[in-house]
């Protein structure tokens, strides 16, 4: 095996560096052309986590969750949080 030295190593690196990022770069464009997933299958809707104040009943705390357009999917009570 032949050893490099001075501008032979340093041509031999800048060459590999290139290799490597072009081949990144084409690697992400294939993954981004490929995607199942386009802009229009995203849902519009979106999930919160909310904790609520203590001290109220859960009628209140439905009536907050709906009167600010939500609809409670699931909770932890003793933490107090709905989803």
């Amino acid at each position: 095996m032949k050893v490099l030295r001075g501008k032979q190593t340093i041509r031999s690196f800048c060459i590999w560096r290139r290799i490597a990022i072009l081949s990144v770069l084409l690697s992400m464009a294939l993954v981004g052309t490929f995607s199942p997933v386009s802009a229009q299958d995203l849902p519009a809707t979106a999930s919160l986590i909310v904790k609520m104040v203590s001290g109220l009943t859960p009628q209140e705390q439905s009536a907050v969750i709906s009167a600010n357009g939500g609809t409670e999917t699931s909770s932890t009570q003793v933490l107090r949080l709905h989803v």
